[in-house]
């Protein structure tokens, strides 16, 4: 209710459980399994919202005014004839991914297992659609004008993961990278790494002033995510203990929000986590209170309950590593709710659509096709007034890497 009515309307709202206790001049919902005689918008209710046990639901989902609707009644007279609070609450509270399923190797959950991609609405927000719906057919009935709290924009983050390409690395690094671009016949890298390194040219993940530059332009801020771990295969970086880095973190820290990119190693370790976070908060200078899970590996509610508890109050992992949407089926950010516990929490989570490495290398998209589909979701978000996030990493530009004329992508983003 408060995330319907008080995020998404910006309206008070009052819970009943008779007809009589409410003024007959109030608007006012009906909330029930059966159709009422009572004047008002008349909702089916379907079991969830009473249940305390988790499990699969039976869920069929079908087209009501050409978008997608499920814990429906055939049978139900009124203007809802479907569950729209619970269908609601099943897709932010991520209820499904509290149910067993076969990860990755990163104990991930895949856009392909959800309940929106086997139905083909994960590109659709359909819970921002709906409550706009509802919107509608308040404002018609008792002849009101509802001002939405919000509008269209346009939230950009970026991770950083490998500062430098060749700058600020030890001698042994740059040992061992030769000698893998002599052995892998990699001549261009070769030639890059050593005009890099006599001054020559910029570093190719040295993307930071192009970022900036691009950010003004469109009168548009950013949060930036430092990785602060090293520990391969899976957490590349450089030292996070050298000069240059924390030079780095200090820079954008005076110019952006900066927030903590978990490794995975952390996953498996409070201390480690907190050491990481302690580290950037010395070179910033600031509390860290951002955070977005490395490969965006999600484990719900385990990974909500430790930011939590690590005094983190807004995360930006809501999203899918292997397919752009809608995660949560939402663009609008919203406070997490522990189904376990059945508690709400001060975790606010903030959904993004896009992701740079997924557009390319999951989705396989050429940048004529990730243009289209930039254009097809900021499209989409501006209908219902949402937020338009993405993800973009600083090594996203290096055309040695297979980043050839994804500038192009980046600035459709912005745009």
């Amino acid at each position: 209710m408060d995330t319907i009515f008080k995020t998404h309307l910006g309206l008070n709202y009052e819970i009943h459980d008779h007809d009589k206790e409410i003024s007959p001049y109030a608007p006012k919902i009906i909330y029930s399994d059966k159709k009422t005689n009572t004047t008002g918008i008349s909702i089916y209710k379907h079991p969830l919202l009473s249940e305390r046990v988790i499990y699969a639901q039976g869920i069929n989902v079908r087209n009501d005014q050409k978008l997608p609707c499920f814990f429906q009644n055939y049978s139900f007279k009124g203007d809802y004839p479907f569950d729209l609070f619970s269908m609601v609450f099943y897709l932010l509270t991520r209820y499904e991914e509290y149910l067993r399923f076969p990860s990755d190797r990163h104990g991930r959950f895949s856009a392909k297992q959800s309940l929106a991609f086997r139905n083909d609405f994960l590109d659709c927000p359909i819970v921002d659609f709906w409550i706009l719906d509802l919107k509608r057919k308040i404002e018609e009935k008792w002849n009101l004008k509802i001002s939405l709290p919000r509008s269209f924009r346009i939230e950009p983050t970026i991770d950083i993961d490998t500062p430098y390409a060749y700058k600020h690395r030890s001698i042994l690094a740059h040992i061992g990278g030769t000698g893998r671009d002599i052995f892998l016949l990699r001549g261009e890298r070769l030639k890059k790494r050593i005009s890099t390194l006599l001054g020559q040219q910029e570093d190719v993940f040295d993307s930071y002033e192009y970022i900036f530059s691009c950010l003004h332009q469109n009168g548009l801020t950013a949060i930036f995510f430092f990785l602060m771990k090293c520990q391969l295969p899976d957490d590349q970086n450089f030292s996070v203990n050298s000069k240059a880095f924390e030079k780095l973190v200090q820079i954008i820290t005076d110019k952006f929000e900066i927030g903590i990119h978990p490794s995975l190693s952390s996953q498996k370790s409070v201390l480690l986590w907190q050491k990481e976070k302690r580290k950037l908060e010395s070179y910033s200078s600031t509390r860290v209170s951002s955070s977005r899970q490395h490969f965006l590996h999600l484990a719900i509610p385990k990974t909500y309950r430790h930011l939590l508890s690590e005094k983190v109050t807004d995360d930006f992992s809501m999203a899918y590593h292997d397919h752009s949407g809608f995660r949560a089926s939402t663009s609008v950010p919203f406070y997490w709710y522990d189904l376990k516990k059945e508690e709400p929490t001060n975790l606010m989570i903030h959904p993004a659509q896009i992701m740079d490495a997924t557009l390319r290398h999951h989705m396989s998209l050429d940048i004529s096709s990730a243009l289209i589909e930039v254009q097809k979701m900021k499209k989409t978000i501006e209908e219902v007034e949402g937020v338009f996030s993405f993800i973009w990493h600083n090594s996203s530009f290096a055309e040695i890497y297979g980043w050839k004329n994804w500038k192009k992508v980046f600035e459709q983003c912005l745009q």
